[in-house]
């Protein structure tokens, strides 16, 4: 974006005060940058930058993230419609980028400044064509994100500046993101409100269970230090508590043979956790509406993009012999409870195995049952049992489970000589071309 500091705004010249437009980044900017002068629409004088000017980064803009929406067909209880045009005319479509009133003189002036012949007779932008914001496709953070698992996986996963770079840029702010709902995305559970969480136990049908049925509190816990195999989130003898919210879940993540049993029971948090809800984040707005005449808008919109694709990635099934697609994530898992200030606890993500189910896992430290406040890097690694825990067994809620089928769910692909494919027909674009 071109300088707003301007020195020649003289009378008969049309300017424009920030009060008279409600984007607070263009507002800010033409208050801190731009010469006292007598506003045309309001007639206060103020800092204030010429209409002309403002109409250039306008025409930018609609340049850079707009176009002129596609031909789509109408569709109703009778069937389909007609043809129609998609998107929205011009004084609305910069009204909306001003945050200010359609009908209101500066959208009028900006858009006869907007649809004015040029030099080779063509004006810069149609006034009865309707206009449409393209969706950015974050190609470059996928880029970034691909090296950033290459890095872990096969160079350096410890001391690794790049990829540490990369997850500050990527988890900037995480506290402050939010969504339509005004659903935070880093949720505070606190122990007042009661929160159950459920693990279980599979038991084949030649073993015993009676070391569960007597010691369900330790038996079920998250395992000790010295036994803690790597998961997802955690590395070899880091212990973390996977988790449910409810028992179907946590049946369905074990991934339970037919004939065997499995045992489940309830657990209670006795501290307060920051859990990263990655479902949350798949609908994230920043807490401050973003600006198109903010020059980082570009890559902060495809940072935006990025994030609401990063539960899937989190979630994505991973098969025994794919072990080390568990190390990025991993990577920030310990990131996020290390790094982030306020620490995170946990994290929560969809269920691949059940249906509208979420998984909790919730970090060493938190296990370790010191308070988030208190926390530091030397923390010891504890769980349940002798040592004090932020997780604790609730009494009497162990239940058996008989498996006695499992269902499953199927894609049918298609068979394209020597190759299996997906159907491209069915195959959904994240980063579709325009956003409706």
């Amino acid at each position: 974006m071109g300088t707003f500091k301007e020195r020649d705004v003289i009378d008969g010249v049309d300017v424009v005060c920030g009060e008279c437009v409600g984007d607070g980044f263009l507002r800010k900017r033409i208050a801190s940058e731009c010469d006292m002068g007598r506003c045309s629409f309001c007639e206060h004088i103020r800092p204030c930058m010429p209409v002309e000017k403002l109409a250039d980064e306008v025409a930018r803009i609609l340049d850079n993230f707009y176009g002129t929406g596609p031909v789509i067909r109408t569709a109703s209880a009778q069937g389909l419609g007609k043809y129609v045009h998609a998107g929205y005319p011009l004084d609305f479509t910069v009204a909306e980028l001003l945050c200010c009133n359609s009908e209101g003189p500066l959208t009028s002036t900006l858009v006869g400044l907007l649809t004015v012949s040029t030099e080779d007779g063509e004006p810069r932008f149609e006034a009865d064509a309707l206009y449409m914001r393209r969706s950015m496709r974050p190609t470059d953070v996928e880029e970034k994100w691909q090296e950033f698992k290459s890095g872990v996986m096969h160079r350096s996963r410890f001391f690794n500046d790049h990829g540490k770079a990369f997850l500050d840029w990527l988890f900037e702010g995480i506290h402050h993101l939010q969504d339509e709902n005004n659903q935070e995305v880093v949720r505070l559970f606190e122990v007042e409100d009661g929160w159950e969480l459920y693990r279980g136990r599979y038991c084949p049908p030649s073993s015993d269970p009676k070391n569960i049925l007597v010691s369900p509190e330790t038996e079920l816990a998250a395992p000790p230090k010295e036994k803690a195999r790597a998961g997802r989130m955690n590395p070899v003898g880091v212990p973390v508590f996977y988790g449910a919210f409810d028992r179907d879940t946590c049946i369905a993540e074990l991934r339970p043979s037919v004939g065997g049993m499995v045992l489940t029971g309830a657990f209670q948090l006795l501290l307060d956790a920051r859990v990263l809800d990655f479902g949350v984040l798949e609908n994230i707005f920043d807490a401050e509406p973003m600006s198109c005449f903010d020059p980082d808008y570009q890559m902060k919109m495809k940072r935006r993009q990025f994030l609401r694709t990063l539960h899937s990635k989190i979630s994505s099934p991973v098969t025994p012999d794919q072990d080390q697609e568990y190390l990025f994530t991993q990577v920030i898992a310990e990131y996020l409870s290390t790094q982030v200030e306020p620490p995170i606890d946990g994290v929560m993500f969809a269920s691949v195995q059940h249906q509208d189910g979420i998984n909790i896992a919730l970090f060493s430290r938190l296990l370790a049952g010191i308070p988030y406040q208190e926390r530091t890097d030397d923390d010891p690694i504890r769980s349940n049992g002798p040592f004090p825990s932020g997780v604790l067994y609730v009494p009497d809620t162990l239940v058996a489970h008989k498996i006695g089928c499992v269902t499953f769910e199927v894609e049918q692909l298609v068979i394209n000589g020597d190759t299996v494919i997906r159907d491209w027909r069915y195959e959904q674009d994240p980063y579709g071309e325009w956003d409706y």
